[in-house]
């Protein structure tokens, strides 16, 4: 760790004020951002078709590295733990994994640091091999530092040999008990195979012993169904760029043309345009780099004439996914629908503050139940049908077990331990769901509210629900899960948010599961929720299915789509 000063100084670099930084032997104070900066462009030289170049950094290269490294906690430890970039083919970034690896070993203060670069093949995993080699090889000063080890592709530190650079494969032998510092994934959009996801495991599991670990993964667009963890990885990015969820250790960039646009038969001209050449490629000359559009635009020709080149040249250079989007719900526009609240930014959870603001007291009120199975999140929703021409109102809450969460977190890659710590989430001890949560909470709603019935899936709940009419009165009603009892309020969801007509506090769990919302189509134009399979998806609706489910019957009685008749039984049409 770098020094701590009594009050910020200056870098002498960048004239920026910081309380954490080196001091160099000239006495200059030296930021962590600059000191990554001044590294690449003073000891490393270009690979590939520019090698033996100095490594000179251009501006996304070098925003990249002053965000990553520069940006610290009060403690003076690295904010950014787990970066993700996405970026389209030719523009570096295997010369900047190499340049990465070598700038983290070489300047490493710990004693037994392992930095890896991973990837799916071992003729990948040389490739980013061989750069480091080169960079170290081409620096008098690098080369006394370090040791490079050809046959074992590693590079060793001279002073401290328990620190090393090695490149991994997913093809090649594994072994579980390493401890990564450092990690760079390589084109994750080919980690896809069950080796490399294995891979991935052991990895995201060994940087858990480290102080200031660091996981960058860099890659190009894929196929939407190619890999999952790529995908997943994708989507977290873009659901923190667009609000829907925080992550304050996760880093992410995306370079793309607009993925809309380029895919629509109706605007024909974009994919085409050096508009969308520029979004998509951060070293194009137009962003300062060395990308000559006329190179890019010689590729975009070809593929005017030729339907398979298209498709390689917008994945490739376009960096746009291989699959139309098939989301239900424009998250955009969804967030708009808060109810003049934004949950995100409260810092803990307060739901009587919601029936205070929105007017919910005493108001008529059905409760929907989304019960997972026992490991997984489960959702409440208390649906407030409106008063003349107010908006409906949903109410939400959630559950998972207390041992479930750290597991949940590295495997859905979405902040569940943020959103129990703000009370967004609410769990019970041990590993599995008992369900006490939902029912203190349903009671404590009768109590609140004129609660008419409690609409849930039968699926998994069934018992619960029993134990709430037996026992404490409540109105149970199952909604089985099927076309008939949910085609009507999920269209009217889809409906109303874009009408405006709903309010939900943007509650961050509810947006993120409205962001994975995709629809199950019937034969009879019929739709419902598509539940992802838990097994294989990190998507989940849950918060989404209870809202349907609790329309299911408010709808009924509110809306009078049918008639409505009171129901004492857990049993519905």
């Amino acid at each position: 760790m770098n020094e701590k000063f009594d009050k910020p100084q200056a870098c002498s670099w960048c004239k920026n004020p910081v309380w954490f930084a080196k001091t160099t032997k000239d006495r200059r104070i030296l930021c962590r951002a600059c000191e990554a900066c001044l590294f690449f462009e003073n000891y490393l030289t270009l690979t590939g078709d520019f090698s033996g170049k100095p490594f000179s950094l251009m501006p996304w290269t070098r925003q990249v590295l002053r965000d990553i490294f520069g940006t610290l906690e009060d403690d003076g430890l690295r904010q950014y733990r787990d970066i993700y970039l996405e970026v389209a083919k030719k523009n570096t970034k295997t010369t900047l994994c190499a340049g990465l690896v070598v700038m983290c070993l070489s300047t490493t203060r710990t004693t037994g640091t392992e930095v890896y670069s991973a990837a799916t093949s071992k003729d990948q995993a040389a490739i980013v091999f061989r750069a480091a080699a080169q960079m170290v090889k081409a620096s008098p000063e690098l080369s006394k530092r370090l040791r490079v080890l050809p046959s074992s592709k590693r590079i060793l530190k001279r002073d401290d040999p328990s620190s090393f650079y090695q490149a991994l494969s997913a093809d090649g032998d594994i072994h579980d008990g390493i401890q990564p510092s450092f990690v760079v994934r390589d084109e994750l959009h080919r980690w896809r195979t069950r080796k490399a996801l294995e891979l991935n495991e052991i990895l995201e599991r060994g940087v858990i012993a480290r102080e200031e670990p660091m996981v960058i993964d860099i890659t190009t667009a894929g196929e939407v169904d190619e890999s999952p963890l790529c995908w997943r990885r994708h989507e977290y990015a873009r659901e923190i760029q667009d609000g829907v969820i925080t992550d304050r250790r996760f880093y992410g960039r995306i370079w793309a043309a607009d993925q809309a646009r380029a895919m629509s038969d109706a605007d024909t001209d974009y994919w085409k345009s050096r508009e969308a050449r520029v979004a998509a490629n951060p070293s194009h000359e137009d962003n300062g780099g060395y990308l000559k559009d006329a190179v890019l635009e010689g590729l975009c020709l070809k593929a005017q004439n030729d339907p398979q080149a298209r498709s390689e040249y917008l994945r490739y250079h376009l960096n746009v996914w291989g699959e139309k989007d098939d989301r239900a719900i424009d998250i955009h526009k969804w967030m708009d629908c808060g109810g003049g609240v934004d949950l995100r930014e409260w810092p803990e959870y307060d739901p009587e503050f919601l029936v205070r603001k929105w007017g919910l007291m005493d108001r008529q009120c059905f409760a929907g139940v989304d019960a997972s199975w026992t490991t997984d999140l489960t959702a409440l929703a208390l649906v407030f049908p409106p008063v003349d021409d107010e908006p409906w109102s949903f109410l939400m809450f959630f559950y998972m077990p207390e041992g479930r969460v750290k597991e949940r977190e590295r495997r859905d890659k979405v902040p569940y331990s943020e959103w129990v710590r703000k009370g967004f989430i609410e769990t019970c001890p041990g590993n599995a769901n008992d369900y006490a949560g939902i029912r203190q909470r349903v009671k404590w709603a009768s109590e609140m509210f004129s609660l008419e019935e409690m609409p849930f899936d039968p699926s998994n709940f069934r018992p619960m629900a029993m134990q709430l009419m037996a026992e404490d009165q409540i109105n149970a009603v199952d909604v089985t899960q099927r076309y008939s009892n949910l085609n009507d309020p999920t269209k009217f969801l889809l409906g109303a948010y874009l009408d405006k007509k709903i309010q939900h506090g943007n509650h961050p769990v509810l947006n993120w599961n409205a962001r994975c919302l995709t629809l199950k189509h019937g034969v009879q134009g019929d739709v419902m929720p598509d539940k992802p399979d838990r097994l294989k998806s990190t998507k989940r609706i849950d918060g989404i299915s209870a809202i349907v489910t609790g329309l299911a019957r408010a709808r009924l009685m509110v809306e009078n789509v049918m008639t409505y008749t009171p129901v004492g039984s857990v049993s519905a049409a």
